[in-house]
């Protein structure tokens, strides 16, 4: 099935595209217990008439696929192996410590998946990254107005007694803001000069503040990508450069001032902590209940919690899954995220376009982050994974059609001569 990019997305499509993006936010501080015991407040309630109406529009739009000589759904290997994945997390709701917390989170995942499927499938690869762009740019925006109005909801404490803009209950200032700058160099969007250099010193500037290592890494792992693939793309060359000239500053920088006083130098190593939850969440998964798990989102809140109430879940997409949803969730996650690398590495190598670059970033990003600290059901990590995984399977057809008639094309010409 191809896709139909001539068609424009909907205000509907548009502004619940957002929202999912967004999360919807927090707004608040909350006892990490509370979900597990179902408690309900507004913020709550607003979550879910966001996702009960993006599930009325995802089923709204899935009638036009069952009627009389209508084109195929487009279910493509990642969103079967997806679904596959939501099954076997699905099937987790019958052991979980908290059934209806594991349902609703498993359901996020199901319309994360099949929203960003039809999505693409409707208004094309280009559209689903433009609207990832203006939502990044929100979201970052947001941060900002925050910061100066409500500054409780985005600046947090850091070990050593720093403030940070994490963004916390708003959005991860990290994510937002280097999804923000890897799409505006990408150009997936035209905007006025003006409009594009603002927001670029936004999402760095916010990327600086974040004191995100991650984040850092992240930044890095772009340098060395445009040093390898050396794409045509001017912005991302341009990035690269000013990168590689900023790493002596920056070293004469953290040679001239105390920079542990911002985050704490030994974390580094356990991942501030992270790497022994998970030993700890391995360990008690396997003993326990290694095959479903203690069910998707509510067994790693609850033994996270036991382990490290500061912590409060496992911090990352694969120990999430493995723990709510066992050694049957997590292996379709793996063999999901090897078939997108796949997909990823065609498209870097034999496609040279901003678009198809900034793919291969996203991804990279997508998977740096969600090892460390978010969840595959909701937010701005989800959203683009899901995304990913509808975009990259149409761009690797592209360049597969592309080399067949590149090919056809010289046989053609040996074949007149």
């Amino acid at each position: 099935m191809t896709t139909r990019e001539s068609n424009r997305p909907s205000f509907v499509a548009g502004f619940l595209f957002f929202l999912l993006f967004s999360g919807p936010p927090r707004f608040r501080e909350r006892d990490p217990t509370a979900s597990l015991r179902g408690e309900i407040d507004l913020v709550v309630i607003f979550h879910l008439a966001v996702w009960a109406l993006a599930g009325m529009w995802v089923f709204y739009q899935m009638r036009f696929y069952f009627q009389a000589n209508a084109k195929s759904l487009g279910l493509r290997l990642p969103q079967k192996l997806g679904l596959g994945m939501v099954a076997a997390l699905g099937m987790s709701t019958f052991v979980s410590v908290s059934p209806p917390l594991t349902a609703f989170m498993v359901y996020q995942m199901l319309i994360s998946l099949m929203f960003t499927m039809i999505f693409v499938e409707r208004y094309g690869v280009e559209a689903c990254l433009t609207k990832l762009l203006q939502a990044s740019a929100v979201m970052c925006v947001a941060i900002v107005v925050a910061a100066f109005a409500f500054s409780d909801l985005v600046l947090v404490t850091t070990e050593t007694g720093a403030t940070r803009l994490q963004g916390v209950y708003i959005a991860s200032t990290e994510v937002v803001s280097l999804f923000s700058l890897v799409l505006l160099l990408a150009g997936v969007q035209k905007i006025s000069k003006i409009t594009y250099g603002l927001l670029l010193g936004l999402s760095c500037t916010l990327l600086v503040a974040s004191l995100s290592r991650t984040a850092y890494l992240a930044v890095f792992g772009i340098f060395l990508l445009v040093l390898f693939k050396r794409p045509t793309s001017k912005p991302f060359r341009r990035f690269a450069y000013i990168v590689g000239l900023a790493v002596v500053p920056l070293i004469a920088l953290s040679s001239a001032f105390d920079l542990s006083k911002y985050r704490n130098p030994e974390g580094v190593w356990t991942l501030s902590d992270r790497l022994n939850l998970w030993a700890y969440l391995s360990h008690v998964t396997l003993q326990q209940s290694p095959w479903l798990g203690f069910g998707y989102y509510a067994g790693g809140r609850a033994y996270g919690i036991a382990y490290n109430a500061l912590l409060a879940s496992p911090h990352s997409i694969f120990f999430e899954t493995f723990v709510g949803g066992g050694l049957l969730a997590i292996t379709i996650l793996v063999i999901l995220c090897v078939v997108m690398t796949a997909y990823v590495a065609h498209v870097f190598l034999r496609q040279d376009t901003s678009v198809c670059f900034a793919v291969t970033i996203l991804f990279l990003v997508t998977l740096m982050f969600g090892s460390v600290g978010s969840t595959l059901d909701s937010g701005p990590v989800a959203i683009v994974f899901w995304s990913l995984a509808a975009c990259l399977p149409i761009l690797r057809n592209k360049g597969l059609a592309s080399a067949r008639t590149a090919v056809t094309f010289r046989k053609e010409l040996m074949e007149a001569r």
